[in-house]
């Protein structure tokens, strides 16, 4: 393990090579900054990096962690290059968020879990693998565009608890959260907003459950399956709603006798137009 205290330091080289460590620490005196530049390609940690205090600031370099991230109270400062976690059944976690731009899941064992609400402001990249909400939150920020990477059940992001996928908007658009549960089932949901008005900081809210719908009173006609989707500091608006569920697992009964409903928290539903396929 390495530890870096203290004032202000890098991590760089005067030729072109990537830097691998087993176990960082970062402990720099508050507002000290462990930088990453010179000649330094890549940054690789086979081990569990932890940020306790004082800034981490890779800039343009890609850093690759094995292990755990761990933000106890520190501070990320990211240029373009990307945090990459590709450890098995590891954890984004600690007892602070953090504040990611751009961040890459890399890893089709055991998946990526949340320890802590979590923001990325950049590209979320889904290159091979799960994420696992559990009961924290995933918030995409306002710059944030698509989620890159293909959507399907060994790469997507498991949104089956309370935890929620969180987008920001400031405007009207169309988004689409590549989610499903731990099955693993692939059900993503699209989000297309045509008009509203949004205050700071709105965002819209998504994730999915594994079951039949607890006020669902059909008992012929059914999905084993519902989206929740809410809201927050967005009003007067008109959204387009595509939830893709899977025919041979969800449905029960007829699917042309269903329809798309909406629950809003007390009978009856709300029923809209529905397209099949």
């Amino acid at each position: 393990t390495i530890n870096f205290t203290g004032n202000s330091s890098a991590i760089n080289g005067t030729s072109a090579n990537s830097q691998t460590f087993n176990n960082i620490i970062i402990a720099k005196t508050a507002g000290q900054t462990l930088s990453v530049g010179g000649s330094v390609t890549s940054l690789n940690v086979n081990g569990d990096f932890t940020l306790s205090s004082g800034v981490f600031a890779p800039g343009t370099i890609a850093t690759v962690i094995s292990g755990n991230w761990m933000n106890n109270g520190g501070s990320l400062t990211t240029g373009t290059g990307s945090i990459t976690m590709n450890g098995s059944g590891k954890t984004i976690g600690g007892t602070s968020s953090t504040i990611f731009n751009n961040l890459t899941i890399n890893n089709n064992v055991g998946g990526i879990l949340l320890g802590k609400d979590q923001t990325v402001n950049g590209t979320l990249t889904l290159a091979n693998g799960l994420l696992k909400l559990g009961s924290y939150n995933l918030t995409l920020g306002a710059s944030a565009p698509a989620i890159s990477g293909s959507g399907y059940s060994g790469n997507m992001i498991i949104a089956d608890g309370i935890g929620q996928v969180r987008k920001i908007l400031t405007a009207n658009g169309s988004y689409t959260f590549p989610i499903g549960d731990a099955g693993p089932n692939y059900s993503p949901i699209t989000l297309n907003f045509v008009s509203g008005t949004y205050a700071a900081g709105a965002y819209v809210a998504v994730n999915v459950t594994n079951a039949k719908h607890p006020s669902n009173t059909s008992a012929s006609n059914y999905l084993t399956r519902y989206w929740s989707v809410s809201q927050s500091g967005i009003s007067s608006f008109s959204c387009t709603v595509t939830g893709t569920y899977q025919y041979g697992d969800d449905v029960v009964g007829q699917e042309g006798l269903q329809n798309a409903a909406e629950y809003t928290g007390a009978l009856p539903w709300i029923s809209y137009p529905t397209t099949l396929g």
